[in-house]
């Protein structure tokens, strides 16, 4: 099993919006990527309490069991929920009013230790499938998201994505006709042919797989998406944890990010994700891996977490049927 974590910077260089419907453009702009680094110093209380004072945000202090019990009230049906633990998405409601929530530093310890950031396949609102996308599917393998915020990217600014089974978010329309493999980016024959705007963490032709008898996690498989908004200002329990959880692991894995703090995430997760072309065994050689974005619309942070690769190519790509190794 193969596991491992990546951070980048996307910065905003062009004063351009995008929406869905917007021309194309050139992804060869200006961009900025640096590599992590872990040479900053760990969250402390007074930082946090500092942050928020100058973002007009809840507070980040310790709380007593008062709190505790208090801050647990407003989950109406999610009396003893917990983030690390519950495959139950919170509902919307949750995220209005209510009691201000404090996580303690020791709490901020779990979260972080943690490899993958939260997806649920059960509650929220809706068809109980939590962040599950039931629509992707092999017979329709993307689904368009819009943000309802500006995401800047290579120096232009989205507000939407659509996600896709095959391992990558997309801001416009691919090629009309992908060459042979290995692809190879940018485009050469750009503006002629489509230069997709794209974060692809891993990008291969994909199928949705099946839980081992060994899997610990048994959600489902498949793609999960989930959007955290207007997180500078939310004083629930699961928006106090992500803002302060992406603060962190941000400022500490990218150098220059020291006062960043995230407005908005997005988090995607690809979940027992298996090969196109395989046999039916090959089902259960799957890859988990995740993309969290995170931005201040001003600056894009994007983490690629790779919780467990087994296979690397589909059969397209001369991967083999069972295992998908080779190409």
């Amino acid at each position: 099993m193969c596991k491992f974590k990546l951070v980048f910077l996307f910065l905003l260089t062009v004063p351009c919006v995008f929406g869905q419907d917007d021309q194309e453009h050139n992804p060869n702009d200006e961009v900025e990527l640096t590599a992590t680094h872990n040479g900053h110093p760990g969250p402390s209380i007074q930082d946090s309490q500092d942050d928020a004072k100058r973002n007009e945000q809840p507070p980040f202090k310790p709380r007593n069991q008062h709190d505790v019990d208090e801050s647990n009230a407003k989950y109406t049906d999610y009396t003893n929920w917990d983030s690390l633990t519950s495959r139950y998405a919170p509902p919307q409601e949750s995220q209005r009013g209510g009691i201000p929530y404090y996580v303690t530093e020791q709490r901020l310890r779990e979260i972080r230790k943690e490899f993958m950031y939260w997806y649920f396949d059960l509650g929220g609102d809706g068809d109980n499938i939590g962040d599950w996308q039931k629509t992707i599917q092999s017979s329709s393998p993307q689904v368009h998201k819009n943000l309802n915020f500006q995401l800047p990217f290579f120096g232009f600014r989205f507000n939407y994505t659509r996600v896709s089974i095959n391992g990558y978010l997309e801001f416009s329309d691919p090629p009309e006709n992908y060459p042979a493999y290995p692809l190879v980016f940018p485009v050469k024959d750009w503006p002629k042919m489509n230069d997709p705007s794209f974060m692809g963490i891993f990008f291969s032709k994909c199928r949705i797989g099946s839980l081992r008898t060994e899997d610990l996690d048994r959600r489902k498989p498949g793609v999960y998406f989930r959007l955290e908004r207007d997180l500078q200002t939310r004083i629930d329990q699961l928006g106090v944890e992500m803002r302060e959880r992406v603060k962190w692991d941000i400022r500490e894995g990218m150098i220059g990010a020291e006062t960043f703090n995230p407005k908005h995430a997005i988090i995607v997760t690809w979940k027992n994700i298996s090969f196109a072309g395989g046999i039916p065994q090959a089902l259960y050689t799957t890859n988990t891996f995740q993309l969290v974005l995170a931005t201040d619309e001003v600056f894009t942070y994007a983490i690629f977490n790779y919780l467990d690769l087994q296979w690397t190519s589909h059969t397209e790509a001369l991967g083999d049927t069972l295992k998908g190794e080779g190409g």
